[in-house]
């Protein structure tokens, strides 16, 4: 116990060594020692468990810039700040909570409608898709649904623009191309036939 805190550098060195030579020396340590090394151990517990907080948000940042989902900048920004040990401002906090919720309902969609392959026959079974009711939805390859494409665009950007000038607002606004809400790629394909079994 006491060599993790001097490693970690938490509590008075000279009173830490002391201790051990102490307990070397097969002598017993004051009430006071023992609830100055519980109180210590307990901190450095403390550290550890938020050491292991931050790593798992620093794996989720990488994984959500693979899985292309946020902006990257400010994951970036997330990642620099976690790094150097700082804390995350409530915003960032809340933005990389909802990004990593995004993430996994992607992934738990996207492992529910994949084609399931028999183990004792050869013959293929594909979960059956129902056909998009709606006839502007698309089927989007990220997502693997159907889903009615939405216009990603800055409200501020467009008001701003319309406030210029309502020309480059209309531009702007036609412009930007319409992308899955769920994780806002503009991935199409044409949805897979259903088969009758």
């Amino acid at each position: 116990m006491i060599s993790k805190l001097q490693e970690a550098e938490i509590g008075n060195h000279v009173k830490l060594e002391t201790m051990k030579e102490m307990l070397l020396e097969n002598k017993s340590l004051s009430a006071e020692d023992d609830k100055y090394l519980d109180e210590k151990y307990d901190q450095l517990k403390k550290v550890d468990e938020s050491e292991i907080k931050i790593q798992q948000k620093l794996e989720m940042i990488e994984k959500l810039k693979h899985a292309e989902i946020g902006n990257s900048s400010k994951l970036d920004d997330c990642k620099s700040a976690l790094s150097e040990g700082k804390k995350l401002t409530d915003e960032d906090e809340n933005y990389l909570k909802t990004k990593i919720e995004q993430y996994k309902k992607i992934n738990v969609e996207s492992k529910s409608v994949k084609s399931v392959v028999s183990s004792d026959t050869t013959k293929k079974t594909v979960t059956k898709r129902v056909k998009p009711v709606d006839p502007d939805a698309k089927y989007c390859a990220y997502c693997q649904r159907s889903i009615r494409p939405e216009r990603d665009f800055s409200v501020a950007a467009l008001v701003i623009l319309l406030f210029l000038g309502i020309i480059p607002g209309l531009i702007y606004y036609f412009l930007k191309s319409p992308v899955c809400p769920i994780c806002k790629h503009s991935q199409w394909q044409i949805p897979p036939d259903d088969e009758n079994s």
